[in-house]
């Protein structure tokens, strides 16, 4: 018989024990209080309301407090975080069993190896323990869960932008723009209006898809069940992406052929996205050209950057829900999103030629392929964790 199964065994004779003793009597003396901090969707949930509590009603009918906790819902969540400010528990546990406020059980294995047992001696007055409340106010709560959900996501959201920048998707266009530019003479200040002009429609446009696809998302948070599994899709989704990224950069490394990478555009919204280009830029009014360029070349290659962005997103749902959180990851994704487009009309402004460009996007296809297999598998990674 194995460890686990002789103290759960052990567990339920000091239950049984504690439940021939009398009942408490008395309004003085509460009842021993279990908080239970779960999440739906959770294996350690599952096995703890199938398993760990039905021994426990079984052996100390109304001999304790039991009270649950869906830590989906904020104030739950404060709570929890309150007392993990005066305990120590793992702050990514998904299910925790909490005695009068004081001891902790966060694991599956010391749920299943000593909760039942703890909980038979509090019962029988063999460990006295009285009630504590979380001594953390929920100010200091809240404040610890907005500084936890930014150290995770920060740094994520950070290289997700600057990544998505570099995309090839992204690149190609960017270097198909900027021969355009060279194509019809476009320099000095011209260039300089229309570089602005483009950058600030192309910063704008994606904020605001990226904000409507947040709030599109924050639907799903009102339904735990459909919010549990578009994480999990997203996650195997990002799993996906990172395989094929990986054979993308394999293929065109040993071939070197745009027709061996399977993540990219499609022929027809490329064609669309150069066409639209060349229609924008053949106006007169050179800068209302290139904010309806920007405008529409950014809304049909988000169908490529998307990829990244959605699941960035999803991460940013994941990690906290206030408007200024939100605004603020918005703000940096997309200011590093349009880096690279800021650094390349700065050096086309210098002089530096098409040809450049093309070379430098061509030598880059398999080293931003990898970074986006990592980026994939590290944002998989951060929406499991949180």
């Amino acid at each position: 018989m194995s460890a686990h199964r002789l103290m759960v065994l052990f567990g339920s004779m000091a239950l049984a024990l504690s439940a021939a003793l009398p009942a408490r009597s008395g309004d003085d003396t509460p009842l021993p209080r279990i908080e239970y901090f779960y999440t739906e969707g959770c294996e350690t949930c599952y096995r703890v309301n199938h398993e760990i509590l039905p021994q426990l009603e079984a052996y100390t009918p109304a001999q304790y407090e039991l009270i649950r906790y869906d830590i989906d819902v904020d104030t739950n969540y404060l709570r929890l975080a309150a007392y993990q400010d005066t305990i120590e528990i793992d702050e990514h546990a998904s299910s925790v069993l909490i005695v009068n406020g004081r001891q902790p059980f966060d694991s599956w294995e010391k749920i299943e190896g000593e909760f039942l047992d703890y909980v038979g001696q509090v019962i029988s007055g063999a460990i006295l323990m009285p009630a504590a409340e979380p001594s953390s106010s929920d100010a200091q709560s809240l404040a610890r869960l907005e500084r936890r959900a930014r150290n995770f996501t920060f740094v994520g959201v950070a290289l997700a932008g600057l990544i998505d920048g570099v995309n090839p998707c992204a690149i190609s266009t960017l270097v198909f723009f900027i021969s355009m530019l060279s194509v019809m003479k476009i320099r000095g200040s011209h260039l300089v209006w229309a570089g602005v002009a483009f950058c600030v429609t192309c910063f704008a446009t994606y904020m605001a898809i990226g904000f409507g696809l947040f709030r599109l998302l924050y639907l799903f948070t009102g339904f735990p069940a459909m919010r549990r599994g578009l994480e999990l899709t997203m996650i195997a989704l990002l799993l996906l992406l990172a395989l094929l990224s990986l054979r993308d950069a394999l293929r065109y490394r040993s071939g070197g052929r745009a027709e061996d990478v399977t993540l990219k555009l499609p022929r027809r919204i490329t064609d669309t996205i150069h066409r639209v280009i060349r229609t924008g830029l053949a106006t007169h009014r050179i800068i209302w050209g290139s904010i309806l360029t920007s405008f529409l070349v950014t809304v049909l290659e988000s169908v490529c950057t998307g990829q990244v962005y959605v699941p960035t997103l999803v991460l940013v749902l994941r990690s906290g829900q206030s408007v200024p959180l939100v605004l603020g990851y918005l703000l940096l994704y997309n200011t590093l999103f349009i880096l690279p487009l800021i650094l390349a009309l700065i050096l086309a402004y210098h002089g530096t030629r098409t040809e450049r460009f093309v070379h430098w996007s061509r030598e880059n296809v398999v080293p931003s392929k990898l970074a986006l297999a990592a980026l994939f598998i590290a944002l998989a990674a951060l929406i499991a964790m949180l």
